[in-house]
């Protein structure tokens, strides 16, 4: 692994932070839980703008678009990011309970 900056271990830690806010936290529940929509216009059709699902989706999708991007222009080492990002499709949208199976840090 290559060396890994102070820097990157601290926007690794701000993004953990961003994801333990409480209204992201359900967003992310809600979208795990209920967002499966097979087009587009269903999408549109169920989660209308303006409407709070439509913020969830918006949120989550915004969310990990922002961390691709550091991840994908170099910003963090990305060993590092998947090292602690663990993303599970099934019990990855944690409750705050801290039961929320084997994620990482930065999981869904």
């Amino acid at each position: 692994m290559a060396q890994i900056t102070y820097d990157e271990v601290n926007l690794m830690l701000r993004l953990y932070d961003m994801r333990r806010e409480s209204r992201l936290r359900q967003a992310r529940a809600w979208f795990v839980e209920n967002f499966h929509p097979e087009s587009p216009e269903e999408m549109m059709q169920r989660y209308p703008q303006g409407s709070e699902e439509n913020t969830y989706i918006r949120m989550v999708i915004s969310y990990w678009d922002m961390v691709a991007g550091i991840v994908n222009r170099g910003l963090i080492n990305d060993e590092l990011f998947f090292d602690s990002a663990r993303i599970h499709g099934g019990n990855a949208a944690d409750d705050g309970s801290g039961q929320s199976g084997d994620e990482g840090p930065i999981g869904f």
